[in-house]
């Protein structure tokens, strides 16, 4: 207990300054206080002068004077203890953990008191403009900061009126199966808390992002990096959980956190959705209902990224060329099924991409549900199928299926004898390569010659010239703006393709695909010591006169080196099944653009300071891709043509119909029903 001469003292302190500046000078001091007085290092009256300057800076419009500073700095000389007792405060921390301990409280008492408490991001609603009066506290959580771990209570707030309730970072809404993020809510706390008796600090959060962007790091093995450093520091509080246990629950968090960063940077919407539910049923229902949402906002912006007055990319090159390759370092475990085939692009009609589920390593239980209400019960699963296509091989397929398969299977077909042939180049692109792999192909991604991705798509099937025409007309139909000229290593067989087919079944003429024909295709440096042919050795050579110089100065090897980036992340990435799988390339490629480009992933409503409102896409769920529920009728003439070439004609159907799922950029699986289970993920999100 303090004396009155004390109390008399601390007085005689604060008077002259008030107790903030005693409280800064106080601090400054001790900081400083070690050090010895003498010219070489600091003189008192240095001191004074600096500590004078600083509160002039921080508590501005208020002045101070030299006089009065020096005074407070003789006065706390004089009680050094006493000052010492009140800037050297245990932790309250430990001081409310220790009294826990005791057990002294009521249940209801020993839940609330904790040293950190997790407010509503908002006392007002965002939705009747009221003042929010109903808060009730909730429950316990822990907060997982780099260095330790602080318990924490949980208030929530609610609007009767408007249903809703507010928590530390959203806002939910009854009978809703989303939780609404605003730019407020995530810029309320040092903390981001969904739900669950686990919240996390912002700062390991960026600190994950920056390591993603330079680093190999796994989820699982920054996780155990964090409970290391606990155990050192903090024994008997890092036995809470296991790195395993750990690494899947921070990733769920981590994605949904940068998702919504990434909507409210290069979207148009000032509330974002993220699930409600962080099961991995409804995390996994939620990421591939909005992938092609979120994919059409990533193309939009980055393939504009030039139009950003702050952008550090080299003004000579920024998005002045087009780089287009794969990468199978990355390829995870697919199922092995291959009938599943695109409808959404008109011009080329159905594309066999395969399925992009994984396959199953271990009984599913919804399987086994399903075996056990069956009489003819299935004993053993297959590791090649995932779960919707483990009946395959029984299964009746509807006739409309067996068409659109068959008609991409021969266009395929038709392709690959036309590129093969001996007159054509000995360096090409196969789609009927390998039909029957387990493991996918990688990603096929496309940049721009300042290093920026613009597009990318996973590589469940090998990479041919109509998949790879696919990719670039499904990044056209999300109002890309894709360069005139274009550098891929294999482009005197996509040129081939281009210009033989146009005008066709396998490229029916449209704005988009007379942007394509019209490119400049070349082939990249590294990559024409391969190509023998004369075709090869002319116009496609990037360094060939015919193209005046336009791609001096490019780094035509771009796509290698930054794959090479991708290659060290190849244990992450194979550690996702689709669709966290696209959700995690399309965040690693978004931070690496930020990175790239100088541009912050934390700048808020960027993309609507240059985009028109009505470029934007407009956020909507898409069905899963198991479910072929929205099939609909369309004129044979749409999709069935008749296809020739110099050595074949042949009629591919007459006079009747098939199905083709048109509407909103869905894939058609040859096998599934709408009664079918939905793949999935056999490693959870």
């Amino acid at each position: 207990m303090a004396t009155a001469i004390e109390i008399d003292n601390l007085s005689s302190m604060v008077q002259d300054l008030g107790i903030e500046a005693f409280m800064m000078v106080a601090r400054l001091d001790a900081i400083f206080q070690p050090l010895p007085t003498n010219s070489r290092i600091l003189q008192f009256s240095d001191k004074v002068e600096i500590f004078t300057s600083i509160l002039n800076f921080h508590l501005s419009p208020k002045t101070f004077v030299i006089k009065d500073v020096e005074i407070t700095l003789n006065l706390i000389e004089c009680n050094r203890s006493l000052v010492q007792s009140l800037l050297n405060l245990p932790s309250l921390n430990d001081i409310i953990r220790k009294f826990k301990e005791q057990g002294t409280m009521t249940s209801q008492q020993f839940t609330i008191i904790n040293p950190k408490v997790l407010m509503p991001f908002t006392n007002i609603c965002i939705q009747c403009k009221k003042i929010l009066t109903d808060y009730k506290f909730a429950y316990c959580t822990r907060v997982l900061y780099i260095d330790r771990i602080e318990e924490a209570s949980v208030i929530h707030a609610h609007c009767k009126p408007c249903h809703l309730k507010y928590s530390c970072s959203s806002v939910e809404q009854s009978g809703i199966n989303y939780r609404v993020v605003t730019e407020q809510s995530l810029n309320h706390s040092d903390c981001i808390h969904f739900s669950g008796d686990l919240a996390y600090s912002k700062v390991l959060l960026h600190w994950r992002s920056a390591l993603l962007i330079d680093d190999d790091s796994t989820f699982t093995g920054f996780c155990r990096s964090i409970i290391n450093t606990l155990y050192e520091l903090y024994p008997s509080s890092a036995n809470f959980i296991t790195p395993n246990a750990l690494s899947q629950r921070f990733e769920v968090v981590y994605i949904l956190w940068e998702l919504a960063r990434f909507e409210l940077m290069i979207g148009n919407e000032a509330q974002v959705l993220l699930p409600l539910s962080l099961s991995p049923t409804s995390r996994s229902s939620f990421l591939e209902g909005f992938l092609d949402y979120y994919y059409s906002l990533f193309v939009l912006f980055w393939s504009r990224h030039q139009y950003v007055s702050t952008i550090k990319c080299d003004k000579r090159i920024c998005s002045k060329i087009a780089l287009c390759d794969g990468h199978q370092k990355c390829g995870r475990i697919v199922c092995a099924y291959t009938d599943i085939v695109d409808v959404s692009i008109p011009e080329t009609g159905p594309v066999n991409i395969g399925c992009p589920y994984a396959s199953m390593r271990r009984r599913h239980q919804t399987q086994q549900q399903q075996e056990n209400s069956t009489k003819n019960e299935i004993k053993h699963h297959s590791t090649l199928y995932c779960p919707s296509h483990q009946s395959v091989t029984n299964m009746v397929l509807p006739q409309q299926s067996i068409d659109l398969h068959k008609l991409a299977h021969e266009l395929d077909q038709i392709d690959h004898d036309f590129l093969h042939h001996t007159t054509q180049c000995n360096v090409y692109r196969d789609d009927l390569e390998d039909i029957h792999k387990n493991k996918g192909y990688g990603v096929l991604v496309t940049f721009l010659s300042c290093q920026i991705v613009i597009g990318f798509d996973e590589s469940i099937r090998a990479e041919g010239m109509r998949r790879v025409t696919r990719h670039f007309l499904r990044m056209l139909q999300r109002k890309a703006e894709i360069p005139n000229d274009l550098v891929y290593d294999s482009a005197c067989t996509l040129h081939l393709h281009w210009h033989r087919h146009i005008g066709t079944t396998f490229l029916k003429r449209s704005e988009h695909t007379e942007k394509l024909v019209n490119m400049t295709v070349v082939i990249d440096r590294f990559h024409m010591k391969n190509h023998k042919r004369q075709i090869c050795q002319g116009e496609m050579k990037a360094d060939h006169p015919i193209h005046n110089g336009k791609f001096d100065g490019i780094n035509t090897e771009l796509c290698e080196q930054y794959f090479n980036y991708l290659s060290r992340l190849k244990a992450s990435l194979r550690t996702f099944n689709y669709p966290a799988s696209s959700i995690f390339l399309l965040l690693l490629f978004h931070l690496r653009n930020c990175s790239k480009s100088g541009l912050s992933a934390s700048s808020i409503g960027i993309a609507k300071s240059f985009i028109p409102p009505d470029m934007f896409p407009i956020r909507k769920r898409m069905n899963s891709l198991s479910y072929n529920e929205n099939l609909e009728e369309q004129n044979v003439q749409d999709n069935c043509k008749t296809i020739s070439n110099e050595s074949t004609k042949e009629k591919l159907t007459s006079e009747k119909t098939i199905h083709a799922l048109i509407q909103n950029d869905l894939l058609v699986d040859a096998s599934t029903s709408s009664h079918e289970i939905r793949c999935q993920n056999d490693v959870e999100l």
